[in-house]
């Protein structure tokens, strides 16, 4: 079993801005994404993997915010 990175969108093992491209596109209908990566997109804890979370993973990756 292996641990899932919270906010690793595209699964390559680091929360950067290609998350947050990654979720935006899901948002704007341009790709799909599965349960897990939906799950693991959720960073603010609200039940859905929205542009709200794209924002949070955005300020991450530019160490505006150490955690979600």
């Amino acid at each position: 079993v292996q641990a899932r990175l919270r906010g690793d969108v595209d699964r390559d093992g680091k929360v950067d801005t290609n998350d947050s491209a990654e979720l935006l596109r899901y948002n704007a209908e341009l790709s799909d994404l599965d349960a897990e990566q939906l799950d693991g997109a959720d960073v603010n804890g609200d039940g859905s993997a929205d542009t709200k979370d794209a924002v949070l993973i955005l300020q991450y990756a530019s160490e505006r915010i150490s955690a979600f």
